[in-house]
């Protein structure tokens, strides 16, 4: 439950994000064109893009060549449009089906590595990802945020007593819970094992503490099959961090740190009993705790 070590994943380095934003106008354009405009005015834009290349590499080489274009413009524009009718238009109307097609299995592929495969929740390293965002913006925009750790009580006797697949049933009913009680704009994932993390935006210590409330009461009151027909629940211990726009000239703490001291409020719920909620300042604020 505590001391986790591992180093950020390198997708969340602002030097990597900066270097995707980073892609030219025409680039971007084309990706538009190619994904989002419908198949029949794709072709058509690009095969008029070709036509009026090929006209301008006409006319450019009778400059260059001191030709005189009169006679040949007539010819000059049947070539150009004749040419990328008859050759460009059938290649990219296959060209914009294969990417489209690549394009969604590359979706279909970034939002599986992204998930965990058992709640459908966030995994680790995409709530870190939107974790490194979410403070950027908060730093800037100086909104207060909140971040969460949620462990679900005597977790171990469950799997231990009824099996693997009733603790999944468990996992699996207590993802549903987070994701029905908190709101659109918050970030729900699964840390590991038993373990799930909460990123709340823009949440002063008193909206989180009803919010982090109401999630610790209904998660009591969920319940699954032990497999015999009778009812099984668990209980979870909430810690959380409460953080306040940035005082100037006071460090800023890294994402490891804030995690850091979120674990360690979920480990004083643990300590304090269960089945609670503790929510904190991070360290080095003058804030002090506030448990509930």
């Amino acid at each position: 439950m505590r001391g986790f070590t591992q180093p950020l994943p390198a997708s969340t380095d602002p030097a990597n994000t900066r270097g995707r934003r980073s892609e030219g106008i025409l680039i971007s354009a084309l990706r538009l064109l190619i994904t989002r405009v419908p198949d029949h005015v794709a072709v058509r834009v690009i095969t008029a893009v070709c036509a009026t290349l090929t006209m301008f590499g006409f006319v450019m080489f009778g400059v260059l060549s001191d030709t005189e274009l009169g006679p040949y413009l007539q010819q000059i524009i049947t070539v150009s449009v004749a040419v990328p009718v008859i050759v460009v238009m059938p290649f990219a109307s296959v060209a914009i089906k294969l990417v489209r097609e690549y394009d969604a299995e590359r979706s279909s592929a970034m939002a599986l590595a992204a998930t965990d495969p058992l709640t459908g929740l966030h995994n680790r390293r995409r709530f870190l990802e939107l974790l490194e965002r979410d403070l950027a913006l908060f730093r800037r925009m100086r909104r207060p945020m909140l971040i969460a750790m949620l462990d679900v009580d005597d977790f171990k006797s469950v799997n231990d007593s009824y099996g693997h697949n009733v603790g999944d049933l468990l996992l699996q009913a207590i993802a549903a819970v987070c994701l029905r009680c908190v709101r659109t704009s918050d970030v729900v994932g699964r840390w590991g094992g038993e373990e799930f993390v909460l990123l709340l935006p823009d949440t002063e210590p008193g909206g989180a503490s009803v919010l982090l409330e109401r999630l610790r009461i209904e998660i009591a009151a969920t319940f699954v099959s032990d497999g015999t027909g009778r009812p099984l629940a668990r209980t979870i211990s909430i810690g959380a961090i409460a953080l306040s726009p940035p005082v100037a000239g006071q460090p800023a703490r890294t994402v490891q740190e804030l995690l850091d001291d979120a674990d360690r409020a979920m480990y004083r719920a643990k300590v304090g009993g269960k089945n609670r909620v503790v929510i904190e300042s991070p360290r080095g604020s003058d804030d002090g705790s506030r448990p509930v």
